[in-house]
């Protein structure tokens, strides 16, 4: 099966052939050793490209998960087509670090902890910081046995690591609405109105610094967008195109907008 290129994720790049392979494989591995087959954790980019990438290469029987719902960060897997997809496949292990209530811990001293004993980023998935002392760090089955024996700090925190058994998670996302009205659904209209810079400004700005539309770097400022787009303008913030509420009487459109707080 031959990878066909969009207009935002270009397999041709060496990077994203890589990564193409990586899901090709994948599916390969599957179909020939008739067992489910899994990637390690992608970010919310390759999350996305996943999709289209396995949509092109014909392949429906899979699933993507976090260890909860709503996570950021999930691992893909690809199941032979007699297996219906299950999350209780999946190599991951929500593991509970438990430390002092007066101690405040962030998702940067986890990670940076974490990392520090040569544990791949992609080995580790969501961080949730559930607060009164509690964390729960989703991992990789092969990296948790050795964090639930090894790990006792967190930085200068003293922290027990144990499997998380509890009730189910969900990452939960804040949201601040706007309402906005634009000329059309260019990216330099939709940037505009959350940046407030004037039109000259925003061309410019996205010339030079681009703009994550869909977790892909755009720098045309003509790029349509579409409802459901996820646009990130870095120095301002990240936001979900959320759709259009009509026209006014001079034919400009009122849109949407959510702003991940």
């Amino acid at each position: 099966m031959k990878y066909t290129n969009n207009a935002c994720f270009s397999g041709n790049l060496p990077e994203n052939r890589l990564f193409v392979a990586r899901i090709r494989d994948c599916i390969e591995l599957s179909e020939k050793h008739h067992s489910p087959k899994f990637t390690f954790f992608l970010d919310e980019r390759q999350v996305f490209n996943a999709r289209e990438i396995l949509t092109d290469l014909g392949c429906e029987n899979y699933l993507l998960h976090g260890g909860c719902d709503g996570a950021k960060r999930q691992v893909l897997g690809v199941f032979p087509q007699y297996t219906d997809p299950d999350v209780s496949y999946f190599p991951i292990v929500p593991l509970l670090f438990s430390y002092r209530k007066q101690n405040i811990l962030q998702h940067k001293d986890f990670l940076g902890a974490l990392m520090s004993r040569q544990i791949n980023r992609d080995s580790l998935g969501d961080i949730l910081i559930l607060g009164e002392g509690s964390t729960v760090v989703f991992a990789y089955d092969t990296v948790a046995e050795m964090i639930l024996s090894d790990v006792d700090k967190i930085g200068s925190v003293g922290v027990k690591v144990s499997v998380y058994e509890g009730e189910n998670l969900t990452v939960q996302e804040n949201f601040i609405d706007i309402d906005a009205v634009v000329s059309s659904e260019r990216l330099d209209c939709f940037v505009a109105a959350v940046t407030g810079l004037s039109r000259e400004k925003t061309s410019d700005f996205i010339k030079s610094n681009g703009i994550d539309v869909n977790y892909t770097k755009i720098y045309s400022a003509s790029h349509t967008l579409a409802v459901g787009d996820t646009i990130t303008v870095r120095g301002y913030g990240k936001y979900i195109f959320d759709g259009i509420d009509g026209q006014t009487r001079k034919d400009r459109l009122r849109i949407r907008i959510k702003k991940y707080n």
